[in-house]
């Protein structure tokens, strides 16, 4: 929680930015949410559907712990609180006294709070024996004993306590025996509960109870897993290898493994698996234990909750292999290191279990220092790793903090007495250099290595030699005096940022190499400018070591650095290749028109300039798609949006062709490379769009061995890789374009080839190309039509028909394949000309007819039969046979209920139905509520259905596959509102205020919609006011604000846990916490809930005021030998984690096709009514990982100062502060958009009633991505190849 603060907090002042988490969770999204509702707290009374337990939990995640008590203080004085309520102000009170002591860093205010907490859960365990949370009071008074007992347990161990030890010990045991009786009750009410179940409940029959019987299940559970905990911790109130000991972790051992037989896959199983090696690792069992741990190292950790539980069994593996009965210390040294460097695992660095990992290590390299066979330099080398790791751990409360101080004075001591310091600048500076000599020897050395053991020796001695060199430099640095030469002090900044680099550590490196380029130009302008390489390749390396999806941060790194060396440095090879850089951040910003401009910058004498201008095509052929995105979702007609569409493709088809020439002149008859390749595939998606077929088949064919196409081919039996120019996707747009080529012209024998070729990819579902084909038709057709070329479009219509006249007159009709391409291109044809009545159902019918006979001679079976099924039921609705198209869809869901694309387009039937001039009415609320089957069971869902469905799934690993499809969802089911209203049915007012609210709170609650989707939602807000006969206002888009940084509070980011699901749930979700709530309230909002919500919203918001800020770095002891955080979010009350929805191995990932283009924050979404065909496979998130936390080293002349700010300001201390200013925090932006929303509202309603257009807010209308869907094999048709930011190699230290 506090690493990724640490981290970046000196960036903060340093460069002026920030970024608050990037990590999506539900709980964020609700914020705003939970603070309108405050409103509702003013005044002495209390309302009956205040929502008090939802409002506190909401503070207490967000770390607002006073303001949660003065609230609680406040409801216990006010009248009319509900009695169900008032009875459970103590139980929050003791949760929320709980929280804010776990957070306090203060050991007297921790022992306060926790004091008080104790107090209030036992006076609501005694006086509401009886009431449903009891048995979570009593949970939560349990775990809060345990952090007590094990901290004394920790005291007790410390060589200070040795006096003390066995009072200590007593008083733990005691408090362990009162936490049993506590774990004894909550099990004994949570058995009761869970026996009053059947012991199956059929979940499809009868989900509600089956939820619940899952619930009192995980309780249950876990209640069980404390009692055997209780025995386990009580053994640990003896001294090791005595009687008591030794019986108690036998008896624990037991316990745990019937835990474990029971729930072998499940979490809380494996768990117990992991305590049973623990238990035998404490009785001398080592090889028992090793095998437990190995087991557990074994499972797949692509799932947080296992990969916690294999790097808990990682720190026990490690300390048998300390022990002196293996004395494996090398191994140690090696797992510790590779563990740590995981940049998946920098969330749980400073965890007990992280710190855990680095003592092992601080252990194993003090015992290895003793090694006699050492020469002297090298022994003291790992005896100073050893110092360092063990200060690190020291400065952390925990269970070894006292052992890491003392090994801290042991090994001074030693070193004090064998090795002289350097006692001034000159000497610390002269014996670094001569070691920064050495490092080429030593990387040598590490690149002859031929077996592992030497590849490992010869890591651990480059290691050890840079920390050394990191050292001296250091020590050189804080010993210059006003005497020491300013040009030795440059470079030695530059050199120790290399060091820094070298070891990973980015952001120390980025720090001291940007400060040595901006303020050594003068003492030493030579290491100025080569401090620009270290500089732009620490923030790269940055970049490439943050997590997956979590690089927002690095991005705005590297984009600064570039800005600067571009801007001090603008005639240097540094300043272009910095301009090369940037424009690269500025695509993967999704600011394209930058990127050109960054690009078009590059001189034509650098000899990077024909990469300059592909790199600017392709920036402008990325506008083109962002344009024509933006253009289709808000219905732009005007001529000077389809100007600006027209001069970015122009522009991308000149500057690609130009790049493409000097490229070739520069290799001559070579192949090209891929970069080539890449603006090549672009270069003919424009040359298509344009008619200009001939060219599109010379430019992939041209060169024959040195041909595009030959570019992409891989040897016959080879994979494809994932990504690149030979992946399956791109040689799949390839192909695709080379068949559009051929369509164009007419020749049909060269198409089929292509087809073949396409088809013989491997890597991609059949059914899937060919639905992307037919929907690139239908999008040619769309932008045809948008740009008013209606003598292009009736040449496609054209060329279409009589090419597929053709291949339909010579088809094979056995072969799946060629029906599949003629149905999906004349189902695209009909989608493009759908406002040509005739002409569209002329398409339909014969696609209809494809579909079919591929049913009807059985060239489909299983899920392809379903897809054709499918095909037919879209078609069916496009030609108005409703009724066919619904009983076609109840028939595919009578096998499969589950099938979403199919509940989409049956809940699209229903609405088309409805919205038909000659169809009825209802069957748009049908659309919205489902339908139900003939056995009255409800087969279609509905947009209701799907939206609360999906909105369950919003923590899961697949929620960046079903997002889009939720957010249809949720659009379709306030615009079947709307459209029903159309109709002129009686119902058409209330309808059309429940769709007003629903949109209103839907924005408010999800307000990080993209472009996109926003202003989709932005144009039916306002055609349901111009239906209800308002003059339309713009919707509101929350806004961030900046404020003065006077008003800065620091926080620690909070880390969040996404609990992960699978098919096979083991056990269930623990509802005693508020994350529950919170997406129930988001599944209210996303079924269509919001109208109560809109109401409550209506009212003037009240400001929350300021809330208690907790100081970061705390260091929260895990519950039980588990290791995880008590108060972390996805736990439950006794601090273990969520077991809901995971088992050991989890589900195997499909292997993701990645795209071709730049990848986007925002993609293009599909029209209304056209929802994307198949299934979106889904795909593993990665979590976020906090980053490393960075010695800020010394940069300026003085030992002390702080890095100065970027761009040669000064650092002189004595100038007054510059006001900066910075993002809010979601906490401070959910404040100000409380009271901004009803400043709003009160302007808009204003300016409605007063008639004054000038008067309503403006709207927000930004960038938008692709209009072009992403095809299923995930590429963007005609769009480059994203380029990795990569180091080619790492700068070399200068030449002594």
């Amino acid at each position: 929680m506090c690493c990724r603060f640490a981290a970046k907090v000196h960036l903060v002042k340093d460069m002026q930015f920030f970024r608050p988490t990037t990590s999506f969770h539900l709980s964020g999204k609700l914020a705003i949410a939970w603070l309108l509702l405050v409103v509702s707290s003013a005044g002495s009374t209390a309302r009956a559907d205040e929502p008090f337990e939802q409002f506190i939990s909401g503070l207490r995640e967000r770390g607002y712990y006073d303001t949660a008590l003065t609230y609680l203080d406040d409801l216990s004085k006010r009248q009319g609180v509900p009695k169900a309520f008032a009875d459970l102000i103590d139980l929050e009170l003791g949760m929320t006294y709980r929280a804010l002591g776990v957070a306090s860093r203060v050991p007297e205010d921790r022992d306060q709070a926790l004091s008080k907490a104790e107090e209030y859960l036992k006076k609501f365990a005694a006086e509401h024996a009886d009431n449903p949370r009891a048995a979570f009071a009593n949970a939560e008074l349990g775990q809060l004993l345990f952090d007590r007992a094990r901290s004394l347990i920790w005291d007790a161990e410390a060589p200070g306590n040795a006096d003390k030890k066995k009072q200590l010990q007593d008083q733990a045991r005691t408090i362990i025996d009162t936490a049993k009786k506590i774990y004894q009750a909550a099990f004994d009410q949570y058995d009761a509960q869970y026996k009053t179940f059947p012991k199956f409940i059929d979940e499809k029959e009868d989900p509600e109870g089956y939820r619940i019987r899952f619930e009192a299940q995980v309780k249950y559970l876990r209640a069980h897993y404390n009692l055997v905990r209780c025995t386990y911790e009580r053994g640990q109130t003896f001294d090791m290898g005595t009687k008591e000991r030794n019986e108690t972790l036998i008896q624990a051992s037991k316990e745990f493994e019937a835990i474990h037989q029971a729930y072998r896959k499940s979490p809380i199983g494996l768990q117990s698996r992991l305590m049973m090696g623990k238990c035998f690792q404490e009785q001398n069992d080592i090889n028992r234990a090793l095998g437990i741990y190995n087991e557990m190292l074994g499972y797949d950790t692509t799932n947080p909750t296992v990969r916690q539980l294999a790097s808990i069994a990682l720190q026990y593996r490690l300390i048998c292999l300390n022990t002196e009965e293996r004395a494996d210390y090398q191994l140690v040294i090696q797992e510790a290191g590779t563990w740590l460097a995981n940049k998946d695992n920098r969330s749980q660095q400073y965890s007990e279990t992280g710190l855990g990992i680095l003592w092992e290590k601080a252990i194993a390299e003090e015992k290895l220092a003793k090694d006699r066979t050492l020469e002297a330099v090298q022994k003291n080398a790992i005896l100073r790793q050893a110092l360092a790791d063990a200060k690190q751990v020291g400065r952390f409360t925990g269970p070894y903090k006292e052992s890491a101080l003392a090994l801290s004075r042991r090994i001074n001591a030693e070193l004090g007495e064998k090795d002289a310091e350097p006692r001034d600048f000159d000497t610390a500076f002269e014996r670094a250099k001569g070691m920064v000599s050495q490092i080429k020897d030593l990387d040598e050395a590490k690149g002859k290595a031929k077996t592992p053991d030497e590849r490992q020796k010869a890591q651990q001695a480059l290691n050890v030699h840079y920390n050394e060199i990191g050292r001296l430099f250091e020590l050189a640095l804080s010993l210059r005096d006003e005497n020491t030469t300013p040009a030795a002090v440059a470079q030695a900044r530059y050199l120790l940022s290399y060091v820094f680099m070298r070891q990973r550590k980015s952001f120390d490196a980025f720090i001291l190499a940007r400060y040595c380029m901006t303020h050594d130009k003068v003492n030493n302008p030579d290491i100025a400018l080569d401090a620009t390489e270290i500089a732009i390749a620490s923030a790269v390396q940055a970049y490439i070591d943050a997590p997956d999806g979590d690089k927002t941060f690095e991005l705005d790194l590297v984009k600064g650095i570039c800005e600067q060396i571009v801007s001090e440095y603008p005639q240097s090879a540094k300043g272009n290749e910095a301009r090369m850089r940037l424009g690269q951040v500025y695509r993967d910003l999704d600011e394209p028109e930058q990127a050109a401009e960054v690009y078009l910058s590059v001189p034509k004498d650098y000899s990077e300039f024909p990469s300059a201008q592909i790199s600017a095509g392709q920036s402008y052929w990325a506008a083109h798609a962002n344009a024509v995105s933006k253009m289709v979702a808000t219905n732009d007609t005007s001529v000077e949006t389809a100007a600006k569409v027209a001069e970015f493709k122009d522009k991308a088809k000149d500057l690609l062709t130009a790049g493409l020439k000097a490229a070739r002149e520069k290799i001559g008859e070579a192949a090209p490379t891929d970069e080539m390749t890449a603006a090549e595939v672009s270069l003919v998606t424009i040359l298509n769009q344009d008619g200009q077929f001939d060219q599109t088949i010379q430019r992939l064919t041209a060169n024959g061995e040195n041909s595009v196409l030959a570019a992409i081919e891989v040897p016959e039996g080879e994979a494809r890789p994932e990504s690149g120019i030979l992946s399956a996707p791109f040689a799949g747009q390839t192909y695709r374009a080379l068949l559009r080529a051929y369509v164009g012209t007419q020749n049909i024998d060269q198409a089929l080839v292509a087809m073949g070729k396409l088809e013989g990819i491997g890597g991609q579902d059949i059914t899937a190309v060919y639905t992307q084909l037919g929907k690139e038709l239908q999008d040619e057709l769309e932008r045809l039509k948008s740009a008013g070329d209606t003598e292009r479009l009736a040449q496609v219509r054209t060329s279409f028909e009589q090419f597929l006249e053709k291949v339909y007159a010579q088809r094979n009709k056995t072969d799946y394949n060629s029906l599949l391409w003629i149905g999906e291109t004349y189902f695209g044809l009909g989608q493009g000309v759908k406002e040509d009545v005739a002409a569209a159902a002329t398409y339909y019918g014969r696609a209809t007819d494809a579909y079919q006979e591929m049913l009807d001679n059985n060239l489909a079976d299983g899920g392809r039969a379903v897809a054709i099924k499918l095909r037919l039921v879209r078609c069916k609705r496009a030609q108005g046979a409703y009724e066919e198209a619904i009983s076609l869809a109840q028939s595919i869901l009578a096998e499969n209920e589950a099938s979403l694309d199919v509940q989409a387009e049956a809940a699209h039937v229903l609405a088309d139905w409805g919205a038909d001039p000659n169809g009825v009415p209802a069957q748009l609320l049908t659309s919205i509520d489902g339908l139900e089957d003939a056995n009255g069971k409800k087969s279609i869902w509905g947009w209701s259905g799907i939206t609360r469905r999906l909105a369950m799934r919003q923590t899961s690993p697949e929620w960046a596959d079903l997002k889009d499809t939720f957010l249809e969802a949720r659009y379709e089911l306030t615009n079947s509102r709307l459209r029903y209203a159309k109709t002129g049915a009686a119902e058409a007012a209330g309808q059309l205020e429940k769709a007003m609210g629903e949109v209103t709170v839907f924005v408010q609650v999800y307000p990080d919609l993209d472009d996109v989707w926003f202003s989709r939602f932005d144009q039916l807000y306002q055609d349901i006011q111009a239906q209800q006969g308002k003059s339309p206002i713009a919707l509101q888009r929350p806004e961030k604000l900046e404020i003065p940084p006077e008003e800065l509070v620091a926080q620690p980011e909070e880390q969040e846990t996404k609990p992960e699901e699978t098919a096979t749930t083991a056990v269930p979700t623990e509802p005693e916490g508020s994350n529950t709530l919170l997406i129930s309230l988001a599944v209210a909002l996303a079924a269509g809930g919001g109208f109560a919500f809109y109401k409550i919203m209506s009212k003037p918001a009240k400001r929350v005021r300021t809330a208690y800020a907790p100081a970061g770095g705390s260091f929260t002891p895990p519950a039980g030998a588990g290791g995880f955080e008590a108060s972390s979010s996805g736990t439950g009350a006794d601090g273990m984690p969520d077991f809901s929805g995971i088992t050991a191995t989890a589900p195997a990932k499909p292997a993701a096709a990645l795209a071709t283009a730049p990848v986007r924050k925002k993609t293009a979404s599909p029209k209304p009514g056209s929802p994307a065909a198949g299934s979106a496979a889904p795909t593993a998130a990665a979590p976020t990982a906090a980053r490393p936390a960075a010695t800020r080293p010394a940069t300026s002349d003085k030992p002390t100062a702080a890095a100065p700010p970027a761009g040669g300001a000064s650092a002189d201390p004595a100038a007054a502060p510059v006001k900066k200013k910075r993002l809010l925090t979601p906490e401070e932006a959910a404040r100000y958009r409380a009271a901004k929303a009803a400043k709003l509202k009160a302007q808009a309603a204003a300016a409605a009633a007063a008639g004054d257009p000038s008067a309503q807010p403006r709207k927000v209308v930004k960038r938008s991505p692709s209009a072009e869907a992403p095809p299923a094999d995930g590429t963007v048709q005609g769009q480059p190849v994203k380029k990795k930011i990569v180091k080619k190699r790492p700068p070399q230290p200068p030449a002594e």
